[in-house]
């Protein structure tokens, strides 16, 4: 007989299988990530050592480069880290705020002053850059899909450039509301704004992400957004990540200091954040934020200091919720991101023929993101992959009834603020009418 009980013998086995699925998990998330380096780090420079080498950097290797910018940072964004990127990116629309000249043309246009008009000013349209293909512009056409794109980068899906579209719009209709009572946007104001966007993700997955970013991924994000501003018609953006880390370094220390307007424009930012929450809770929660900024940020837009007992508790859950997921979760094995991926997610019309987005046929049975009926009435809508906050909450369709989400909704969310509630519809969205539409 042996010497141990069955119980006793399934208290040794707990410590083993948790080191096999330790081992296991660290095992899929190298996997990934050498994969993406597999495929892509002998291609590209990362460096001016590499240049020197005769390697070309992502954006002067033609629309393959940028596919290949879109395709590491998108396996980043969506498979490794979706929720750190998201919040990344939002956070560094947030930082412009601290830059006098931006935060007096929003608060001029009155667009951030209500959560009905701010809320759907920014995550659906940016989102769109990495997961829909940007246009070419002029670039050399170069462009062969590589296995995996298949999925998500269909080469004729105009759905990139009606966010660039739509993205130039408001800013153009935001220098007519400003522009007679002072500058509208300038250029460096704008090459600025991408700068964020380049580099805030970067330092978010160093400080919450459950690793750091790749040189390769970094080179990849600076890739995207590059080609991004150029398509914007942005001129004189630095030609190098490394010259425009050190751009973006000196025009904050010139230009992000505290003024009255970007006081302002944070608070009711944060107002609209936190509008859900109780009120006894949001000066604590607006602390929480402050957390999350760097000093230069800080003092900009005008927030008192947080405990440093607070920040260093943030710290820690930071510190811990990455390492739960480096340690025991494994990599996704479907995207995860708020924008649907080729005809995901999409409602809304039949008999229209052959899809311009995706060339998808009628006979097919599947529906069309841009398309609309002879009459104008019927326009098929898109949902959003995952509702990671209020803004995509509201486009979502009702949750499956008796899901688990059901249930957690019907005890825990009001019944104004579930998905597809009477007042949102569960309607979906398209791209030409996301951002403030007062």
């Amino acid at each position: 007989m042996s010497a141990f009980s069955p119980s006793t013998l399934a208290l040794l086995a707990l410590p083993l299988l948790l080191v096999a699925h330790v081992l296991h998990v660290r095992h899929q998330r190298h996997k990934l990530r050498r994969s993406i380096e597999a495929l892509f780090l002998h291609r590209y420079a990362l460096s001016a050592e590499d240049e020197a080498r005769g390697l070309p950097r992502m954006t002067q290797a033609g629309l393959r480069g940028i596919r290949d910018a879109q395709y590491i940072w998108h396996t980043l964004a969506s498979y490794e880290m979706p929720w750190v990127s998201l919040k990344s990116l939002e956070i560094a629309v947030f930082r412009t705020y601290g830059i006098p000249t931006i935060s007096r043309i929003l608060m001029r246009t009155g667009q951030l002053g209500a959560k009905e008009k701010s809320s759907r000013r920014f995550g659906l349209l940016v989102a769109s850059f990495f997961t829909y293909p940007i246009p070419r512009l002029d670039l050399q056409d170069n462009d062969v899909a590589r296995p995996g794109e298949e999925d998500y980068l269909i080469p004729d899906d105009p759905r990139s450039a009606i966010a660039l579209a739509r993205v130039n719009f408001l800013h153009r209709r935001a220098n007519g509301i400003h522009g007679p009572k002072g500058a509208g946007i300038s250029n460096d104001d704008l090459v600025y704004t991408l700068s964020t966007f380049v580099f805030q993700p970067v330092r978010f997955y160093k400080v919450m992400g459950y690793r750091e970013a790749t040189p390769l991924e970094e080179e990849a994000l600076y890739a995207v957004f590059y080609h991004v501003g150029r398509c914007m018609g942005m001129h004189s953006i630095p030609a190098t990540r490394e010259a425009f880390a050190a751009w973006a370094e000196a025009y904050e220390v010139k230009h992000l200091i505290c003024a009255e307007s970007n006081v302002k424009l944070a608070e009711r930012t944060v107002d609209v954040l936190l509008a859900h929450a109780p009120k006894a809770l949001r000066p604590a929660l607006s602390h929480v934020i402050a957390c999350v900024m760097d000093e230069r940020l800080r003092l900009a837009v005008g927030f008192a200091a947080p405990p440093t007992w607070l920040k260093t508790l943030m710290q820690g859950v930071f510190m811990t919720f990455g390492a739960v997921q480096r340690h025991l979760c494994l990599p996704r094995r479907h995207a995860c991101g708020i924008a649907p991926y080729a005809n995901e997610n999409i409602s809304g019309l039949q008999g229209i023929g052959m899809c311009p987005a995706t060339g998808a046929m009628e006979g097919e049975g599947k529906t069309c993101p841009v398309g609309a009926s002879e009459k104008g009435e019927a326009k098929a809508r898109m949902h959003p992959h995952w509702a990671a906050d209020a803004v995509s909450r509201q486009y979502m369709p009702p949750v499956p009834r008796y899901s688990l989400y059901w249930f957690y909704e019907r005890f825990f969310v009001a019944e104004e603020q579930r998905w597809g509630a009477k007042k949102w519809a569960g309607k979906g969205y398209r791209l030409e009418e996301c951002g403030p539409r007062g």
